[in-house]
């Protein structure tokens, strides 16, 4: 009897769980969504991390090169180097290095050619001395190994909640690092 219980309780159990992961994320007419930014070129909205529902689209409203909600990039600094990424044979986006650029100030777009900035490369600033400020656009989901050894002059780096991955040594050797902004565009 007691097992015949027990098995009762484990099915019915099992069946609640399947009910409440049906429900996706409005468990019991809770709204426990899980958003965050995504955006475009031209606009941004808000998206659940779990069902994916989306809301509040609007346009950027850029300062400075950047939009403060999304954490996108509109500025580029002119003579980055971009170098696209493939998968099955179609260009997915763009990693960067700094090609002739000389600014201070380097902003990395988030996007470039209508595709996503992806990744900054291996050594992409390895040593650029003249590099006192950082902004990365908020498509950029890696920053490759000793991606800015070297870089002795800099002093404040914005980078996004988008970035998972940073490399070895990646800001090794910048002495004057002051600041380092992990920005989130996350919302309730």
């Amino acid at each position: 009897m007691k097992r015949k219980l027990l098995l009762a309780l484990i099915s019915l159990t099992c069946a609640l769980c399947l009910v409440f992961s049906l429900a996706g994320c409005n468990l019991v007419g809770r709204n426990v969504h899980k958003f965050i930014y995504k955006c475009s070129q031209t606009e941004h909205w808000q998206a659940c991390t779990d069902c994916g529902k989306e809301k509040d689209r609007s346009g950027h409203a850029v300062s400075d090169g950047v939009c403060p909600a999304c954490g996108y990039v509109e500025k580029c600094t002119e003579g980055l180097k971009f170098t696209e990424i493939e998968e099955n044979e179609k260009t997915v986006g763009y990693s960067v290095k700094k090609g002739t650029a000389t600014d201070s100030h380097i902003f990395i777009p988030s996007f470039y050619n209508n595709l996503p900035v992806i990744s900054i490369d291996y050594q992409a600033f390895y040593g650029c001395t003249s590099l006192t400020e950082l902004t990365i656009g908020n498509s950029v989901t890696s920053i490759g190994a000793c991606a800015f050894e070297g870089c002795t002059s800099l002093a404040e780096i914005t980078i996004p909640d988008s970035v998972t991955s940073i490399g070895e040594r990646a800001f090794s050797g910048c002495e004057s690092l002051k600041k380092v902004w992990k920005v989130s565009y996350f919302s309730d």
